[in-house]
């Protein structure tokens, strides 16, 4: 039986090397009686168990530690994934499952085996599937686990192709999932109608988090995903970056996020902005307190022109207190101007003080910490030093006594000397006079 690559791994694209709780698979056969109703029965007790056989042991047993599962479908054989899809069900660990596909029909026997009753599993919530030709079979396969699967609460798309409707027939299976929050398509191909489709289905889902990146979306195709962005009333975090976006449709999702008023984080990077992208952005945005987040980062055609308009959007949005501009055609001063408003932004002054009081505020803050204070510091610790004693006057004599050698005899009676004047007075009763005697016969 050839070893297939299977492994669980913290990220499901990082390599993994042979540990507690992830495994590197060696080429040795795993020695198992074909009629065993249970992988984990019983083995004759010379049999060497590799790494592939102690990780579908701890399939069976859920394995605390086994929480991310990545299943290569390229280089593993069909009756390990038998093996698999009959023990995933039973697991209640394993929560993060990544599939490699690839593009032979070997391949997607491997991938179909592996999901065939993965909508029973009661673990998994997060799936992720990498470099699949999703064809219409392939869909058909898909779609108990994405409309069945108790717990799933995340699915990522990565490379993916889409070369029919087979998108449609996706969505609807999601559409029937409740559980469903996050949602990514990243670096897929598909064409214009697929956005559409998309669109078209986030009325009917509860999405937090909806990721488009590198998606290659036409500028036609975006009003019609923006217009449907407003029934979005739970979404968080919207990640457009590494899609070409020109003024006007930032306009158009300007007064999206203004409509949806629940969006939070909104990341850009690498969408080819300009200047009056960014005028747009700031009149759009005027007055959403919800924004937090803001990611433009890598858009090197914003300049200087437009940190006028970035400046008006972090004081018109107070509640921004996360801007990334790496990237940028952004000037030293710029860059100084733009840190300012986010200092106010994040700090408590802005609850108490108006932002030109708070900024006066920090720029004395700034230049005391640069004054140098070491001589002011001395002064303090050697005033600090003489004043800790109960008595400053007898503390003076101690220290003139060190200074002028004055003898143990002389000190004790200095020291009974100040001790008699700091004794207190006894009260003293007035005597009383006796009364003048009576004079005889007067």
């Amino acid at each position: 039986m050839a070893t297939p690559n299977i492994f669980p791994q913290e990220q499901c694209d990082a390599s993994c090397s042979e540990s507690d709780s992830s495994y590197s698979v060696s080429q040795s056969s795993i020695s198992r009686k074909e009629d065993e109703s249970s992988f984990g029965g019983s083995r004759s007790s010379g049999c060497s168990v590799d790494s592939t056989e102690r990780l579908l042991i701890r399939l069976e047993e859920s394995d605390d530690s086994l929480t991310d599962l990545t299943i290569d479908c390229k280089s593993m054989d069909k009756e390990t994934a038998t093996w698999i899809s009959k023990l995933l069900p039973g697991n209640t660990r394993v929560q993060r499952l990544c599939l490699l596909c690839g593009k032979e029909s070997h391949h997607a026997e491997v991938l179909r085996r592996a999901v065939s009753s993965l909508e029973k599993s009661a673990s998994v919530v997060s799936i992720q599937i990498q470099g699949a030709d999703i064809h219409r079979e392939v869909a058909s396969w898909l779609v108990p686990s994405f409309a069945h699967c108790p717990k799933l609460r995340s699915l990522e798309m990565i490379s993916c192709k889409f070369p029919g409707s087979e998108l449609g027939i996706l969505f609807i299976a999601m559409q029937h999932n409740r559980c469903i929050r996050q949602l990514t398509f990243r670096s897929c191909r598909w064409g214009d109608h697929d956005t559409d489709i998309l669109s078209s289905s986030l009325k009917f889902m509860t999405l937090h988090s909806l990721s488009l990146v590198d998606m290659n979306i036409s500028s036609e195709s975006w009003p019609y995903l923006f217009r449907h962005l407003e029934t979005c009333k739970n979404l968080i975090l919207l990640d457009l970056s590494k899609n070409k976006i020109d003024a006007h449709c930032i306009h158009l999702l300007a007064k999206a996020l203004k409509k949806s008023n629940s969006i939070s984080s909104l990341l850009m990077s690498e969408c080819r902005l300009d200047d009056n992208c960014i005028k747009e952005l700031s009149r759009g945005l005027r007055g959403y307190s919800t924004l937090t987040t803001l990611n433009i980062s890598h858009n090197n055609r914003i300049s200087d022109r437009g940190v006028a308009c970035l400046k008006d959007l972090i004081k018109d949005n107070s509640a921004i207190s996360e801007l990334n501009v790496d990237g940028c055609g952004f000037s030293k001063e710029s860059m100084n101007v733009i840190e300012g408003g986010l200092r106010y932004n994040n700090s408590y002054l802005k609850n108490i003080f108006s932002a030109k009081t708070s900024q006066t505020i920090f720029g004395v803050v700034d230049s005391i910490e640069q004054l140098d204070l070491s001589e002011a510091v001395e002064e303090t610790t050697r005033n600090i030093v003489g004043a800790v004693s109960f008595d400053s006057e007898s503390s003076n004599g101690r220290v003139e006594d060190s200074k002028e050698g004055v003898s143990p005899g002389e000190k004790q009676m200095r020291q009974q000397h100040d001790l008699s004047k700091r004794r207190p007075k006894p009260r003293t009763k007035p005597i009383p006079r006796d009364p003048m005697p009576s004079r005889k016969g007067s």
